[in-house]
């Protein structure tokens, strides 16, 4: 078990992993809890967005997929732009699989905190 610290921006319309800042697990059978704290905003602070997720990935085996597990609990502090919820996701496979964060429209900051429980 250990505990991940990541934190990083993305550009407005780009995902998480903008300039190679991606968030990666450790390429073993494990779970992961991950906390993590959102932040955007539309050029000129017009619409802002703030919340704070949950989410459980696993990976079953090594050099096996990633997969979110369940549905990510996302409690939204702030949101003046309406439908701005960020959208969740795991692209690639084996060591390259990755934690994709999205906010339309918005440049945003997040911060991650994931506590790894091998299986």
């Amino acid at each position: 078990s250990g505990v991940l610290l990541w934190a990083g921006w993305a550009n407005v319309g780009t995902a998480l992993d903008a300039a190679g800042q991606r968030f990666t697990l450790p390429n073993i059978p494990a779970i992961a809890l991950l906390d993590i704290l959102l932040a955007g905003a539309t050029a000129g602070l017009a619409d802002t967005y703030a919340a704070r997720a949950t989410v459980v990935l696993k990976r079953a085996a090594i050099n096996g997929t990633i997969a979110i597990e369940g549905t990510p609990a996302v409690t939204v502090i702030k949101d003046d732009a309406g439908a701005a919820a960020p959208a969740f996701s795991v692209f690639g496979t084996g060591a390259d699989s990755y934690l994709n964060i999205h906010l339309d429209g918005m440049q945003f900051n997040a911060t991650i905190v994931a506590s790894l429980c091998q299986v």
